[in-house]
């Protein structure tokens, strides 16, 4: 089984020798087992997914082979399908009334509503759009892809994969989903690679004040340095735009060459595939993101430098997941982190003990440095 997955891999464009984890995965797949895999964000979690119909289709000796992947955002969806596409690989996702399908080559602008086609080896689906509620409701009908789905397809072998899960979240996800005597694959969530900042700002109060201290060195650097090599995830936009005046594009002043964009659920689709886009180069002309979740989960930027939070998420799975867009690559990167006591009081909406705990006890972590 080693063999057709390495064979497999290398024959559609996957050249990489591939990590343990990912084999783990793919063996246990190829035992018709269904798999919870626990991988850092980085790692390769949608390689797997991507190459599984064509291992499946070598081992068997199949006709055909597809995988259907219930996806959280569109901006993963979209970036998948695109390096998928450049792959040579089969490809669509559906809308979530799963009717009309799109490829990467579907115009943008176009009214035509393309159906699924035959031969289709990849199927993405947006979970966002299956599931619409929050709070209790998500939980709810996130059960439902079990009982409703996953129930009708009970030979067919089901993966799982996240960025972070504690135990007790595992076994709630595995239950949920009705996975049958899933098998577990894990490793450390830690990225030796980025080093961790955190930074005590100003009470809520001058929210003002301190975010121009933290948004003007951002600025500086980009007036003097345009081609600097740093992305930056963060959340203002109209002080970029007021401070950097003319000089916020590179050439004629259209949206597609200003060095900063914002990335928000309000964006055209055409602005949301741009910015993944150029996040995927290696230079892109746009050197800073303000963003919110929707785009950093499961996206491949490779070379994104620094991570800024401007304030705590509500848990330290939710902060290893966010800041894992910084260095995917390998190099030495930052995720600095800005808190103040009303960010982590105990009494905030959805917050946890270990986000309040790591805040007021880390100061930073420098693995680049061995600190």
């Amino acid at each position: 089984m080693d063999e057709i997955i390495t064979r497999v891999s290398k024959e559609i464009g996957f050249v990489k020798p591939l990590k343990d984890c990912q084999r783990e995965c793919f063996m246990h797949v190829l035992s018709k087992h269904d798999v919870m895999a626990i991988l850092p964000t980085g790692y390769g979690k949608s390689l797997i997914f991507q190459v599984v119909p064509f291992v499946l289709k070598a081992k068997y000796d199949l006709v055909s082979s597809v995988c259907l992947i219930l996806t959280p955002l569109n901006s993963i969806m979209m970036d998948q399908i695109n390096s998928m596409s450049k792959q040579g690989i089969n490809a669509c996702w559906l809308d979530y009334n799963c009717q009309s399908g799109q490829t990467a080559a579907d115009d943008d602008n176009s009214d035509d509503e393309d159906t699924v086609q035959q031969g289709q080896s990849i199927v993405n689906v947006p979970l966002d759009d299956i599931i619409k509620g929050k709070g209790n409701d998500f939980r709810k009908d996130f059960s439902r892809i079990g009982s409703d789905l996953l129930a009708r397809f009970t030979d067919i072998p089901v993966m799982v994969f996240t960025a972070t899960a504690s135990p007790d979240a595992q076994t709630k996800i595995c239950k949920s989903l009705q996975l049958k005597n899933p098998k577990i694959v894990s490793m450390n969530p830690d990225r030796t690679n980025i080093k961790y900042i955190k930074i005590e700002r100003p009470p809520s109060s001058n929210t003002q004040d301190h975010l121009d201290q933290i948004l003007e060195p951002m600025v500086n650097q980009l007036l003097e340095e345009k081609n600097i090599n740093t992305n930056v995830i963060s959340y203002a936009y109209a002080y970029f735009e007021k401070k950097m005046g003319k000089y916020q594009y590179l050439g004629e002043n259209i949206p597609e060459n200003k060095l900063f964009a914002q990335y928000h659920m309000n964006c055209t689709e055409k602005m949301k595939t741009f910015i993944i886009q150029e996040l995927g180069k290696e230079n892109p002309k746009m050197r800073v993101v303000f963003a919110t979740v929707a785009l950093v989960m499961g996206l491949n930027a490779p070379h994104i430098r620094v991570v800024i939070h401007y304030k705590p998420p509500t848990s330290i799975e939710k902060y290893f997941q966010e800041t894992g867009m910084a260095g995917r690559d390998g190099l030495s990167s930052k995720a600095i982190l800005y808190y103040n006591n009303t960010d982590i009081r105990k009494n905030r909406p959805g917050i946890q003990q270990n986000i309040i705990l790591i805040n007021a006890e880390v100061t930073a972590v420098d693995h680049t440095n061995g600190v």
